[in-house]
């Protein structure tokens, strides 16, 4: 009884050595397989077809990368029938793949099939078909790979009884990256970010961080972050101008509401051009918003920032910590700031005469909005405002 056992025992252990995997280097051993199509027989030994070297081939009819290989399939077997054997191998069952083989592409195709495979799956699991499993005479598993390398040189080289050197196919083993149920962008961020070619993202704005609007130029790449900033404030970071709204052109009334809509956006694009950087967040933002958008020169009212006398004391430089506030009840201070910057809210744009190319410390209104107040100011440093004309940019959004 105890030989008995002893005998039993070694029977299941072989057997739960055949589900085993196999990898590269390893010898396989023998089954029978069954359902096999295009074949003398329909049953018979995985080693019948290894008396020369072996392709094994795991396809499926449903998939399309599998079906046009077909014809490359059919004319290396073809080739190479007297040196190396194909052999193909899907889980669907014999009908649905004679079906398959009777339709008017496959007339001639005699490589061999074997049909609602469970078994040889398990030696050599997979997730992505074609799968291509390289065994040398001697069973020996040389290679795994894609359909890259099933080509004629390939075949050559294996009719040759050349070892082979390919790159191991490779495969996701983590369910959710290999389907792609999150976005790409958030799998293995750190190790592969020197490989995105190109990435942009829109969302409704984000509490709890902060308002940001920057650019980071690095060595190859550019990325653009703008968070919680509107439409229109995007626009200007697009096109790298700081518009008036006077300067900015709406079609149509429904987008001009939205441009106060508020969002975040983030892009990455290979490279280190500045430019071409802003070409696509401006096309993001025209393809969001259905639009198209461009830059003319028109001419345009404007005020004019120039001193009243070529003889005045003019505002020297700063080079204090940029400081802006508006703390007084009745006028505020800017430490370091360029001039343009604090007049932003008039209802004119201001165009910088007065030869103010650095940045400054001035004292302003509270109420930046009304133009007699702040001329009052300006005269204080000698500034005048005049309303004018000059040929400034518009942005034209259709």
């Amino acid at each position: 009884m105890k030989k008995i056992y002893f005998v039993i025992a070694i029977i299941i252990m072989v057997q739960a050595g055949m589900a085993q995997p196999y990898s590269i280097g390893a010898t396989i051993g023998d089954m029978q397989l069954a359902g096999i199509v295009n074949n003398k027989k329909a049953t018979a030994k995985l080693r019948a077809f290894n008396d020369k070297p072996l392709v094994v081939v795991f396809w499926l009819s449903t998939c399309s990368a599998c079906m046009g290989s077909i014809g490359k399939t059919d004319s290396l077997s073809k080739k190479y029938r007297d040196r190396v054997n194909v052999l193909m191998v899907t889980s669907e069952k014999t009908k649905e793949i004679e079906d398959v083989y009777r339709k008017k592409r496959f007339n001639g195709f005699l490589v061999p099939t074997v049909t609602g495979d469970t078994q040889m799956r398990k030696w050599f699991p997979h997730r992505s078909v074609p799968h291509f499993v390289w065994i040398n005479r001697s069973g020996k598993v040389e290679a795994i790979t894609d359909s890259k390398h099933f080509n004629d040189s390939t075949m050559a080289l294996f009719a040759a009884h050349t070892p082979l050197q390919l790159p191991l196919k490779a495969e996701e083993r983590d369910t959710r990256k290999f389907w792609s149920m999150d976005p790409i962008i958030l799998y293995d961020y750190e190790d592969r970010k020197d490989e995105i070619l190109s990435y942009s993202f829109f969302t409704a704005p984000r509490e709890g961080i902060l308002n940001n609007n920057s650019i980071k130029q690095k060595k190859n790449s550019v990325r653009i972050t703008v968070i919680n900033w509107s439409f229109i404030e995007l626009y200007k970071t697009a096109y790298g101008t700081k518009f008036h709204t006077t300067q900015v052109y709406m079609a149509d009334s429904n987008v001009a509401g939205r441009m106060k809509e508020k969002v975040c956006y983030d892009m990455i694009l290979q490279g280190n051009s500045l430019d071409a950087a802003k070409q696509k967040m401006q096309q993001d933002l025209d393809g969001h918003l259905r639009v198209q958008s461009r830059m003319v020169m028109e001419w345009q009212k404007c005020y004019v920032l120039r001193y009243a006398k070529s003889n005045t004391p003019r505002i020297t430089e700063s080079r204090e910590p940029k400081v802006y506030t508006d703390s007084s009840e009745l006028h505020g201070f800017a430490a370091n700031y360029p001039i343009e910057n604090v007049l932003t809210r008039l209802p004119l744009p201001v165009v910088n005469e007065a030869g103010i190319t650095y940045d400054h410390n001035i004292e302003l209104p509270k109420d930046k909005t009304n133009v007699e107040i702040v001329r009052r100011y300006l005269r204080r440093y000698g500034l005048v405002l005049v309303e004018d004309q000059r040929q400034m940019v518009k942005l034209v959004i259709e």
